[in-house]
């Protein structure tokens, strides 16, 4: 045995070999990576030389202090003297983490049990703050049970002291008393020893900041916690909560946790088993590095506050601070985020080690995970669950379904995000022209007006969609053989520019064409619409591109011009609606309503104003196309509306919420009361009014002054519908309304949309309504109504002084009533007037004559909170 085997080094000698803390040399010898080499029956250790510097060159080489070596792993890992300025920060922080730090620490250390920490709110309860078991000796704690105390008081002695006499009472010698504190206490040997004097308990120590501080030189995990939770920002590793914070706070609204298992309830309860095995190597297979670290993240954490296990789950970036993360043993997971990490390492130490593999890294062996895109419902529910509107909340989940990248880039809070990539040459170009369909099949038709729009042979176009459709953040899906773009919206703001004035003329002409394209069932009785479909006959392009060209021209007509610049999207929005619509209005070559009923909705979004001023011009002529809507389809297979006219009452709904066009939507809606509706119709026009205006729910973006003059616009187009409508709009407080359509993409609809009004609106709306019943000068069917019908007399509950007003302007209205009577028996209120039934009228003897009233059906109160609404024979029923 030469001189260098046979030397023997103490704890400090071997603590400057190694350039450690001689906590840590302490450390390394309870955990057998160092061999105790002391004499038997002493307490000192010594270590071989040999041993030291085959520990030294596993290591690598020694660094200069401990500093630096913790410079080596991060420059910003944190020290005794950052915790001890703790307290004087961020007093309450430190008051309420400082037992989370130990807790993680415990949690870190092998043969620690049954640890119960209280964290947070919790460090303000009576009782003990602390209690673990330890199975075998570390270099801080002995074994057996230990009862902690915390404090972060500027007087440490007298907060020891304080908890130490509360502790007396239960004392037992089979317990060791720790107090925790931030700060450095120098004279806590000598308080410790006193309290060791008095052998209440097995043992009394302290542990401060220096203590703590060489506690995290063998916890790396809480040591990279503790570092973040103090500002700091190690290098090249993260904790999965830290990703988290940052990854949600990033997006408004913030990304919720439970979407990342949006159906995959099978995966997170498989990820969980894999886990709770021994230490190996889970791979999940994703579209997108993010995806999967928030579906471990959500898969681990507890229901109750959202989060991991401490020291659960550490990202790592580099090769250096993953030698420092497993150089001792311990447990938690570990995420490497580079190549050819050293996972038998990770392994020996007693880690697991997860692994991602997205889109673009090589796969040389079997996955555990494969993680399928996110559930569509599951997925709008977790962002309804975040006070995210009902419908905004499913457009999320559809685009989280599509691609997740794409999700958090129209989330993102800053204003600058990175550019996909996708949105740079080559693909730029043909993109910019797909994106103008937005939509399509496979079918040889709709490929070859694909290639039209994009001119570029067919071969090159479906290879720019073979590229577009690849990697971990694709431009284009296929979804049930139909592809899509994962967002429209974000393909036009990339693409915008680059649709040229020769681009949108083609885009013009293609798009009138494809949306003209007739019907082959149109005018078939439902035998001939039957025999068709079985031969095989349709349309020449495929519905989605029909409804794609129209959910392009949408937003084209809703993304406002570039400053200095010319939106050619938004001028071919104009042209295309009102080249479509004159065709159709003219008859021309065949060309319906019918043909078009589809996507009358998208159109109007597109063009409003044309498409209002298209309905308003064909509604003045004598025999206006658009009625041909309000005939019965004969589809006896069809469970649905007979007719087609509850597209175009979609179409007028989703207009009606822009303050704009809300009159002249309105004015349309009454004019298309005329027509009869088919059996099973569904909506009626009637209903869409009543539904827009109705006075306790918010169904408009208008303010109470345009509803009204809305109101108004109704009575002057017809005094009979005027009238029905005002009725429908009476407060009831067994009403229900069902919302009306929305817009897709323009920003008509108000945040506040979808909630009850509150009781002042409606008092100012219940007054507004009396102002126009007195101004219309418009008489209920029978004098003495009011004190009869229970629905009127419920308008009590708006208010008193609206309610006297009400009937104040009621009163008056009665005094007015000239309505055909066809119940000639009825007998006259007590109070009144004879009620003159030889005649057939209800009439007072000081009324005035008026003529061409309203039917009186329409107001006939039946029961309280239900109403006849249905415009038949005149008849005048008085409720006894």
């Amino acid at each position: 045995m030469n001189g260098a085997a046979s030397e023997f080094l103490n704890v400090r000698e071997t603590a400057k070999r190694l350039a450690v803390h001689e906590n840590t040399v302490r450390a390394y010898a309870k955990q057998g990576l160092l061999p105790d080499a002391r004499v038997p029956g002493t307490s000192f250790y010594r270590f071989r030389a040999s041993d030291v510097e085959g520990l030294r060159a596993q290591r690598g080489a020694p660094a200069v202090s401990l500093a630096a070596e913790r410079r080596t792993a991060s420059p910003e890992y944190a020290s005794a003297s950052q915790l001890a300025l703790w307290p004087q920060t961020n007093a309450r922080e430190a008051q309420d983490r400082l037992p989370e730090l130990v807790r993680r620490l415990l949690f870190e250390t092998p043969g620690a049990g049954q640890i119960s920490i209280r964290t947070g709110d919790g460090v303000a309860l009576a009782g003990k703050d602390g209690v673990a078991t330890l199975e075998r000796q570390t270099q801080l704690l002995p074994v057996g049970t230990i009862w902690f105390e915390f404090g972060t008081d500027k007087d440490s002695k007298r907060k020891a002291t304080k908890d130490y006499d509360g502790r007396k009472g239960e004392a037992s010698q089979d317990v060791t008393f720790v107090f925790v504190t931030v700060r450095r206490w120098q004279g806590k040997d000598t308080w410790a020893a006193e309290r060791r004097a008095e052998q209440l308990f097995k043992d009394v120590l302290v542990l401060d900041a220096d203590d703590l501080e060489a506690w995290l030189q063998v916890a790396p995990a809480a040591h990279l916690w503790i570092s973040e939770t103090l500002g700091l920002r190690p290098r090249d590793a993260l904790t999965l909560e830290t990703w988290w914070d940052r990854s949600s706070a990033a997006t408004e609204p913030a990304l919720p946790l439970k979407l990342f298992i949006a159906g995959r309830a099978k995966e997170a309860q498989r990820l969980r088993s894999l886990l709770d095995e021994e230490p190996r190597v889970t791979s999940i297979q994703t579209e997108w590095v993010d995806d999967a670290l928030g579906f471990l993240h959500a898969s681990l954490a507890r229901d109750d506050d959202n989060s991991n296990e401490p020291g659960t789950v550490t990202i790592v970036r580099s090769t250096g601070v993953w030698d420092r993360m497993v150089a001792l043993p311990g447990p938690g997971i570990l995420v490497p985020d580079f190549d050819n990490a050293d996972v038998a390492r990770a392994l020996a130490s007693g880690r697991h080690v997860v692994a991602i593999v997205d889109s673009g890294s090589a796969v040389r062996r079997s996955v555990d995970i494969h993680l399928p895109r996110v559930g569509r419902n599951e997925a709008a529910e977790a962002f309804r669950a975040g006070d995210v509107e009902w419908h905004q909340a499913d457009r999320l989940a559809v685009l989280a379904r599509r691609s997740m990248p794409a999700l958090v880039r129209r989330l993102s809070r800053s204003p600058r995000v990175q550019q996909p990539t996708w949105s740079r040459p080559p693909l730029a170009d043909t993109l910019a022209a797909l994106m103008l369909a937005s939509r399509w099949t496979d079918l040889p038709e709709d490929l070859h007006v694909l290639s039209e729009l994009a001119a570029i042979p067919s071969v090159d176009l479906q290879r720019a969609i073979a590229d577009a459709s690849r990697g971990s953040d694709p431009a284009i899906r296929s979804v049930r053989n139909v592809f899509v773009f994962t967002s429209l919206e974000e393909a036009f703001l990339e693409f915008g520019n680059r649709v040229s004035s020769e681009l949108a003329s083609r885009w013009a002409q293609i798009a009138t064409s494809v949306l003209l394209d007739p019907s082959p069932y149109e005018g078939l009785s439902s035998h001939e619409r039957i025999a068709a479909r079985m031969k095989g006959q349709r349309r020449t392009y495929s519905p989605a591109l029909r409804r794609g060209i129209a959910e392009s021209l949408a937003l084209a007509g809703a993304i406002e011009s570039i400053p200095g610049g010319t939106n050619h999207a938004s001028s071919v929005a104009e042209r295309v609606v009102r080249d479509v619509l004159r065709q159709v209005t003219a008859g021309s070559k065949g060309h319906t309503w019918g043909a078009i009923a589809d996507v009358l909705p998208l159109l109007a979004e597109a063009a409003p104003d044309t498409f209002l001023s298209a309905l308003e011009d064909d509604l003045a002529t004598s025999e206006p196309t658009v009625g041909r809507l309000f005939q019965a389809i004969d589809e006896p297979l069809a469970l649905g509306p007979s007719g087609q006219q509850h597209h175009l009452l979609w179409a007028l709904e989703v207009l009606c919420w822009s303050p704009d066009h809300l009159v002249r939507a309105t004015q349309i809606l009454t004019e298309l009361c005329r027509y009869d509706l088919p059996k099973n119709s569904g909506n009626n026009p009637l209903a869409s009014m009543s539904t827009v205006l109705c006075g306790w729910i918010q169904n408009t973006g208008a303010d109470l002054a345009t509803r009204l003059q809305a109101l108004d616009a109704c009575r002057i187009v017809s005094e009979t519908t005027g009238w029905a409508l005002l009725k429908a709009l009476w407060p009831d407080s067994n009403a229900w309304v069902s919302p009306p359509n929305e817009p897709r993409y323009q920003l008509w609809k108000p945040p506040a949309t979808g909630c009850r009004t509150a009781n002042g609106s409606l008092s100012r709306r219940a007054s507004s309504t009396e102002h126009s019943h007195g101004s219309w000068q418009i008489a209920p069917p029978c004098h003495g109504l009011w004190k009869r019908c229970p629905r009127l007399a419920r308008t009590k509950r708006i208010g008193s002084s609206s309610s006297s007003r009400t009937r104040h302007r009621a009163a008056t209205w009665m005094k007015t009533c000239d309505w055909p009577c066809s119940n000639r028996s009825e007998r006259p209120q007590r109070g009144t007037s004879v009620c003159r039934t030889q005649t057939g009228r209800c009439r007072r003897s000081d009324a005035p004559a008026y003529t061409n009233w309203p039917n009186c059906s329409n107001l006939l109160m039946t029961s309280a909170g239900s109403h006849i609404s249905s415009i038949g024979t005149p008849t005048c029923r008085v409720q006894t």
